[in-house]
Formats: structure tokens, C-alpha cells, sequence
């Protein structure tokens, strides 16, 4: 049996991304819940419904994405909305909705996140299949990702959207 059998399948990695996402928003974001679909999507914005069916269309200003390397490649990509992303911030600050934010802080709060997610897929799914490292989040404005998605969760926030996906350099089985 060789080691690639051993690793992860897409599918596994989704459900642990998305176990990731609930450890890591339910003690830091008080107010998320999955969308219920994703209708249309581009680089730069989301269209979903939530759980009442209404349609919804938010603009994808910032990302966050972690590398990872091992027997398997890709990144862990956090894209969300402006008010996403204050959202997050004033989460992991345990700040109220009324405090403004700097840009700095707010880009320093998705990289953690993002960091803090691909931390616990890392620790749940890849080490126990072989030997991975996480780059350093890099913050971006919103563009094209490279590589394959592997997939892609949607969350509303209490004001803005977020999505965690999963992008693969080395396919999975």
C-alpha cells in the first residue's frame, strides 16, 4: 500500500475543514450559521440563500490563505465579505458591533482565523497521515485562487458572509 492510499479523500478533508470552522468560530464568532446554498459565485462575490430561501449577494473584498505542504499540497482560504470580515475581527477581539476597527486589525484577525482553521484541519486530518507544514496567512484582496477547490463552506455572519474553502495543488483521491 503506498503512503498517497493512506491520505486524506477530498471529502474527508471538507468534513474536517468544516468541524474546524465550528471549533474555531463557535468560541470566537457568537453569531454564524452554514447558507444554505450557493447559487452563483465569481473571484469577487457570492450569491446564496439562507436558510428562509432568500437570496442573498455579497461582494468578496478580502481573503486570508494558508499553505500547506506534505504528501498533499494546497491552501486553506477564508474569503469574505467587508462587514465579514469586521465580524470576524470583533470576534476573535471580543469586541461589540459599535467599536470601529483599524484595516490592520481587521486583516490581522482574518490571517488568524484562517490560521487558527488550518491549524486544527492540520492537526485532525494531515498529521495523522505523514509529516505537514502551514505557511504564514497571506492577505489579499479578492482574485482568482490557484489550483483545484476541494470545496467550500459558506457561513453568514451576523452582518456579512463568509467562505472557507479548500484548495488542492495535489489531487486527492
Amino acid at each position: 500500500m503506498t503512503q498517497q492510499s493512506n491520505l486524506p479523500s477530498r471529502e474527508e478533508l471538507l468534513d474536517v475543514l468544516r468541524e474546524s470552522v465550528s471549533e474555531v468560530f463557535s468560541s470566537t464568532v457568537t453569531q454564524f450559521k452554514q447558507a444554505a446554498e450557493v447559487h452563483e459565485e465569481s473571484d469577487t462575490s457570492l450569491a446564496i440563500a439562507d436558510d428562509s430561501g432568500k437570496r442573498l449577494t455579497a461582494a468578496i473584498d478580502l481573503e486570508a490563505a494558508v499553505s500547506f505542504e506534505g504528501e498533499i499540497t494546497g491552501s486553506v482560504v477564508v474569503r469574505c465579505s467587508a462587514q465579514g470580515a469586521m465580524d470576524i475581527a470583533r470576534g476573535l477581539l471580543m469586541l461589540d458591533a459599535e467599536t470601529s476597527l483599524a484595516v490592520q486589525e481587521v486583516e490581522d484577525a482574518l490571517g488568524e482565523c484562517a490560521n487558527m482553521v488550518s491549524g486544527v484541519l492540520k492537526r485532525r486530518a494531515l498529521d495523522p497521515k505523514g509529516t505537514f507544514k502551514l505557511g504564514l496567512p497571506e492577505i489579499r484582496h479578492a482574485h482568482k485562487v490557484s489550483g483545484e477547490r476541494g470545496g467550500m463552506l459558506v457561513y453568514q455572519l451576523s452582518e456579512g458572509v463568509v467562505s472557507m474553502e479548500l484548495w488542492l495543488d495535489t489531487p486527492t483521491k
